[in-house]
């Protein structure tokens, strides 16, 4: 290395940094971290020279770079001046010199090409954004080799990202074959990307960023050019790069720095409205839509060679003539033919209105097919109409694959006997329904029908007659269906009817009408007998999921058959007002006994008795799908499984596991009056389960559909108390020693 190189620039390699020269790099480099406005304004202005002698005409580049991450461009001028006081310490050529300050200062130019997020991202990235980020570098060749003609620079430029031990694909080259001047970007790129403050991590000390080069010296970067750049950042003060900023000020001449690119002087054009006119008969005549034009009077101007292969009908025999819908057979979706008043040509010239238009025509072989109809007024600067234009757009695909996806919607969504909804499109219908209702307080029901003795039907008549009796059915249930209600087929003869935006009572009332209307309907595949069919409705209450819904009409139906079929059974308390919450002392709370495993706790009182309450628990746990753990005359511990909720994120999704304990007893007010307390609780059925969150919310649902099935009409903050999360060991010490809070009214 050839360290007397550094007289060239008055430098003495001993010399410590003076202050002014100090304060001028980072006026120069790092404006960022200075707060005096005017000094930012002179380091902006002085970037911009820098910049302007060094690149030339290329300068643009840099600026737009500049506009689109000012980090980015910042690091590239300080590269530039590390380099370059490098490579003339190195004692490099003044020719290899200006290759390194211009590839250094448009190595990073491709990432006008990186979306604004991933530059901007403060995280890690992960691998598609990362694969994102390195096309950077392919960018940046291909916008710089379209006006840089010096191969040494494109040299640089394009083999900066290779390692020196061949290990990144992308690039060909590895160990000496890979230009110097590239090896020597990669090393100064990756040291001052280390010791600047970055979004995604804080800025390296230069020893720590010293040590980094060594670390992959051989590997990814040359280790004797590692070797020789430490010594150089060791050895030689920022007053140097300061002289080689000031050198470019005062040595470069317009003419050198633009000798690096490609000069286009284009031709003057003295007919400029001929040139423009050209374009647009060559847009007009190789466009692959069928273009028309029509002037004012109708008549036909222009026809392009699209609109000849779309119709038939070619260009010489149609122009000069008046255009009517007649001419192309165009008819409307339905293949209706327009007649000469609908005429939407005419139309838009009259209002000076556009519009787009599903039309048919009739095509080259005499046959009606699809048309995209895009129709605009052509109107002057001074507001003269001048005809319109019409494109036809082939949308015979598009048609057919609209058919196509309607056939496939209606056969993934529909039974194919019936014609009713299927198993999947009501589980998704009333998942959606019970998801809008629950937060809306808008009454919504279900009712789930089957046919009696439908067995006997097959035996005694024969499968087809059984098809026809469903069929039959269905058919009442469509014509009982109200729009926003789900008809469907739940499986063999049980069909289901999710009536939105209706109460119970009226639920009710829609299935005895129903079961009526099938009980005076003969059957001509039974000989003419009647059908009979037992119906179980229910309605949308508190904590109700779409499974504990249909179970609980699914018990109700059952009822029906059992009490003799033919009849409509109602489950459920629905909805009624939100409760009112006791208010207690605040020591009440305060010494009460909370289990520390608990994660919603409540005292609830029922004017039920307490034998009802046991059969309203018995319907709890069945719809719920709930495993007895331990049962007692005190207390049932119900166990429910993560699968049993319905208010999983995704399918994949598995809740949290549940134990509900509930003590209930009776008791009697001052008035003499009975009612039912029910002491419930509800704690994670594995003590370390991380999913607290996901759980307390199941456990709140579970809490607040107990309340519904018991119909209570209070709950307090008792002996157990109110819903809340378990406190800790810490939070029970200290409340026992907070004081009551003050009445100001006093």
């Amino acid at each position: 290395m050839d360290t007397d190189s550094s007289a060239d620039f008055g430098v003495d390699p001993g010399e410590s940094t003076d202050h002014r020269f100090g304060a001028l790099q980072q006026l120069l480099l790092r404006t960022e971290e200075i707060d005096d406005e005017a000094l930012v304004a002179a380091a902006l202005e002085q970037q911009n020279q820098l910049v302007q002698v060094r690149l030339g005409v290329a300068s643009s580049l840099f600026t737009a770079l500049k506009a689109k991450h000012p980090p980015t461009a910042a690091h590239s001028l300080r590269v530039a001046t590390s380099i370059s006081t490098w490579a003339a310490v190195r004692g490099n050529s003044h020719s290899e010199r200006d290759e390194l300050e211009v590839a250094a200062l448009l190595h990073d130019v491709g990432k006008l090409a990186v979306p604004d997020y991933l530059l901007a991202k403060p995280g890690k990235l992960n691998d598609e954004e990362l694969a994102l980020m390195d096309e950077h570098h392919a960018a940046g060749v291909e916008i710089i080799e379209h006006c840089c003609s010096d191969a040494g620079i494109m040299a640089v430029i394009r083999h900066a990202g290779a390692w020196f031990d061949g290990s990144k694909r992308a690039f060909p080259l590895c160990g000496d074959d890979i230009p110097r001047g590239a090896r020597m970007l990669a090393i100064v790129d990756a040291f001052d990307s280390m010791i600047t403050d970055q979004v995604y991590r804080r800025a390296r000390s230069k020893d720590r960023a010293l040590a980094e080069l060594f670390a992959y010296a051989g590997s990814q970067f040359d280790p004797e050019l590692v070797s020789d750049f430490c010594t150089f950042q060791m050895r030689f003060s920022n007053k140097l790069q300061h002289d080689v900023a000031q050198q470019w000020l005062r040595d470069l001449s317009p003419d050198q720095s633009n000798s690096h690119w490609d000069h286009i002087i284009p031709q003057r054009i003295d007919r400029p409205n001929q040139l423009l006119n050209l374009f647009h008969e060559n847009l007009f005549r190789n466009v692959h839509d069928g273009l028309i034009y029509v002037g004012a009077d109708l008549k036909i101007l222009r026809w392009n060679h699209a609109t000849e292969t779309l119709t038939g009908l070619s260009a010489e025999s149609v122009l000069n003539r008046n255009w009517s819908p007649k001419l192309v057979g165009m008819g409307d979706s339905s293949g209706r033919f327009l007649p000469e008043r609908e005429d939407p040509l005419a139309a838009s010239i009259q209002s000076g209105l556009q519009s787009v238009l599903r039309l048919t025509i009739r095509d080259a072989q005499g046959e009606y097919s699809a048309i995209t109809a895009h129709i605009s007024p052509v109107i002057t600067e001074d507001g003269i109409g001048r005809g319109a234009t019409l494109q036809l757009c082939d949308a015979s695909g598009i048609q057919r694959l609209e058919e196509q996806l309607r056939s496939l919607h209606v056969k993934a969504t529909r039974d194919p006997l019936t014609s009713l909804a299927n198993r999947s499109e009501l589980d998704r219908a009333l998942n959606e329904m019970v998801r809008k209702h629950s937060g809306s307080n808008r009454p919504c029901s279900l009712i789930i029908c089957d046919l009696d003795f439908f067995k006997r039907i097959n035996d005694n008549y024969g499968h087809q007659a059984g098809d026809d009796a469903l069929v039959s059915f269905a058919s009442h249930l469509k014509r009982h269906a109200l729009p926003g209600d789900i008809a469907a087929r739940y499986g063999g003869e049980e069909f289901v009817l999710v009536c939105g935006h209706c109460d119970m009572k009226t639920a009710a009332q829609r299935a005895e009408a129903i079961r009526q209307e099938v009980a005076s309907t003969a059957q001509p595949s039974l000989g003419g007998k009647n059908l009979n069919a037992s119906f179980g409705v229910t309605e949308l209450q508190e904590g109700d999921t779409p499974e504990s819904m249909l179970n609980r009409a699914d018990r109700a139906l059952l009822q029906a058959k059992e009490l003799g079929r033919n009849m409509v059974i109602q489950l459920g308390s629905g909805r009624d007002a939100p409760e009112k919450r006791e208010r207690r002392n605040w020591w009440s709370a305060l010494f009460a006994h909370r289990s520390p495993d608990a994660l919603v706790e409540r005292t609830m009182t029922t004017r039920a008795p307490l034998k009802m309450v046991w059969e309203k628990l018995r319907g709890f746990l069945t719809d719920h799908v709930a495993e007895v753990v331990d049962t007692s005359e005190q207390q049932l511990t119900l166990a429910f499984d993560g699968d049993t909720f319905g208010i999983t994120r995704r399918n994949s999704d598995r809740g949290a596991a549940l134990v509900m304990s509930i003590r209930p007893r009776e008791q009697q007010d001052e008035r003499g009056m009975t009612s039912t307390v029910i002491e419930v609780s509800v704690a994670p059925r594995r003590s370390r389960d991380r999913r607290r969150s996901d759980a307390l919310q199941r456990a709140r649902q579970l809490m607040a559909s107990l309340q519904s099935y018991l119909m209570v009409h209070d709950f307090s903050e008792g002996v157990v108390g109110a819903e809340k999360e378990a406190p800790t060991l810490w939070d029970r010490v200290a409340a026992k020693f907070k004081k009551p809070p003050t009445d100001d009214r006093r």
